[in-house]
């Protein structure tokens, strides 16, 4: 059934300006985050995501009328936290906290390097 109506009328049937505005920005979209990945440092890359987060936000709240709940903001925040949490590769937030974690379990000394067991 799709076959003949492709056939007929054109694989890109129905779309319209604001169809070619979204294929437009996700193209545009996807050679930035090549070019970020590729010449700029993955803290950059984490930063646009996360203000992307809230671009998107400020946008659907101006053109969809959407009011964000406090799920909402609970939400965006586990993605900032967690953006920022894998795109860490060089550990260091990650042996941070765990520095902390483990300084608290006996028979463990902390220093600056990190942490080591007791030899006595």
């Amino acid at each position: 059934m799709d076959f003949k109506q492709i056939r007929d009328h054109g694989f890109f049937q129905g779309f319209h300006v604001w169809i070619w505005v979204v294929v437009v920005l996700n193209a545009v979209g996807g050679v930035l985050i090549a070019w970020i990945m590729k010449y700029v440092d993955c803290i950059a890359k984490t930063y646009a995501t996360s203000i992307s987060v809230l671009m998107s936000t400020i946008v659907s709240a101006y053109c969809f009328h959407f009011f964000p709940t406090a799920n909402f903001f609970i939400g965006s925040f586990a993605v900032m936290v967690s953006t920022i949490v894998y795109s860490d590769t060089g550990g260091h937030l990650m042996s941070h906290c765990n520095l902390l974690i483990t300084c608290n379990r006996p028979g463990c000394v902390c220093n600056r390097m990190g942490f080591q067991k007791r030899t006595t």
